[in-house]
């Protein structure tokens, strides 16, 4: 499974892999990834969302099962068509990919999503690269 976290208007995207829909994983997701100050949560009507609001973020849902996928200002079509264009990037890119690595997958896209405007990636990425030490294989397949 998938969790995945939108920061309205370009804001960063944040891709964890998950155990279960249990209401704890979805819980502790939005825990994790959301800020203390954020004023609204909106999610799609899975269960384990109920009770995810506190005293200063509202909790607010679209029905996608019963074809509401907007209202208002309301909806979730940023992070599914994030995911989707992980999904799709299995295909194209990846091929295909093991549940052991899955988080590395996402870590990848991730990066690649949050630095999609920034005009000095190739620079960025390879002084990080001549910076850090060599993965040995042993490690890297642990």
């Amino acid at each position: 499974m998938v969790l995945g976290a939108l920061e309205r208007d370009g804001g960063r995207l944040i891709l964890r892999k998950g155990t279960t829909h249990s209401s704890a994983v979805l819980k502790g997701f939005v825990r994790d990834t959301v800020a203390d100050d954020a004023a609204r949560i909106m999610t799609d009507e899975a269960h384990g969302y109920h009770g995810i609001q506190d005293h200063n973020a509202r909790h607010e849902t679209v029905y996608d099962h019963s074809g509401e996928y907007v209202r208002g200002d309301i909806h979730t079509n940023g992070i599914e068509g994030a995911v989707g264009l992980f999904k799709r990037s299995i295909v194209g890119a990846f091929h295909q990919i093991s549940h052991k690595h899955l988080d590395r997958y996402l870590d990848e896209f991730e990066f690649r999503d949050n630095n999609r405007k920034n005009p000095h990636l190739f620079r960025d990425t390879l002084a990080r690269l001549v910076t850090r030490s060599a993965l040995p294989y042993e490690r890297l397949t642990a």
